[in-house]
């Protein structure tokens, strides 16, 4: 597939990046947690994340994904990208969800 060809058939709007960074989920329900695991990341773009983990996930459901961030905060202090999103798309082991909020923490 030609490059001009690659661009008209993608639906995203945002430049994802190819980053793998390991990640913890918490599957989110009624202010109750789900599920949880470890996995991680495949791309990244400012709307949203692709990431794989150890089972398949649903369509709709609502995630929190903590990402081990590569840079270090005053070059010392280790940090961690929360993501709060919905899932919205899935194939096998892997899913994709939006970002509708983010912070960045400290470990």
């Amino acid at each position: 597939m030609r490059l001009e060809e690659k661009r008209e058939s993608e639906r995203r709007s945002k430049t994802r990046f190819p980053i793998h960074r390991d990640l913890r989920y918490k599957l989110l329900g009624d202010d109750t947690v789900m599920g949880s695991g470890m996995g991680e990341t495949i791309d990244m773009a400012s709307g949203g994340v692709a990431f794989q983990i150890e089972h398949s996930l649903k369509v709709g459901e609502f995630v929190e994904l903590s990402i081990s961030w590569p840079v270090l905060l005053d070059n010392s202090c280790a940090m961690r990208l929360i993501v709060f999103g919905r899932i919205v798309r899935t194939w096998g082991k892997r899913s994709a969800c939006r970002v509708d909020k983010y912070e960045f923490r400290t470990q």
